[in-house]
């Protein structure tokens, strides 16, 4: 946003510094309380005012942290170190470690990381095996969550609607019931032979 007025508008008495809506005085002030340069409507690292679209930083800021975050990535990964909590190596074929694919997991099925002990927990109920083929699975290749009841036929995103099965299968199956399922692959069988 352009500077629209000839006096600051926060403190409405001073002249605004160049390419922003507030003076010298106010920009020191509101550097030091975050909280209040983010209400005012402008951008938390720089003095100035960001797009209303924008909830922290304005446009060029927000481009240099994604920048920078994603270098901060590549770096941890280089060193052997999971991408996100850089504690632990990540899973093979994966930039992650076992902890954070576990979370991804219960944030992308169940909406919130809560959950995530009780996916860990299901995983070693079926001993890292298919619940649906019986195949070993392993984590960040080819394990992917299954709704036991599709969504689409009013099935939840709870944890006891879900099963650990192999990407493969989860794919098979689609959106039916695992009773479907097994219709399905009989008939291909002895459709084949």
């Amino acid at each position: 946003m352009r500077p629209s007025s000839k006096l600051c508008c926060y403190c409405k008495t001073n002249p605004p510094k160049t390419g922003t809506n507030w003076c010298s005085a106010c920009c020191e002030q509101a550097t030091k309380n975050e909280k209040d340069l983010i209400k005012l409507g402008f951008c938390a690292s720089c003095p100035k005012q960001r797009e209303n679209y924008r909830p922290i930083y304005c446009y060029e800021c927000l481009v240099k942290r994604r920048e920078y975050e994603a270098e901060r990535r590549k770096r941890r990964i280089a060193n052997n170190l999971c991408g996100k909590c850089v504690k632990n190596p990540p899973l093979p074929n994966n930039t992650n470690c076992l902890d954070c694919w576990f979370k991804n997991k219960a944030a992308s099925n169940t909406r919130t990381v809560k959950n995530t002990q009780a996916l860990k927990d299901m995983w070693e109920r079926q001993k890292g095996r298919c619940a649906i083929s019986g195949l070993p699975m392993t984590p960040g290749l080819d394990a992917s969550l299954d709704h036991i009841i599709p969504k689409s036929k009013g099935g939840s995103n709870t944890v006891t609607n879900l099963q650990w099965v192999l990407f493969d299968v989860n794919s098979l199956k689609s959106n039916n019931t695992i009773e479907r399922l097994i219709v399905i692959c009989k008939a291909i069988i002895k459709h084949n032979k």
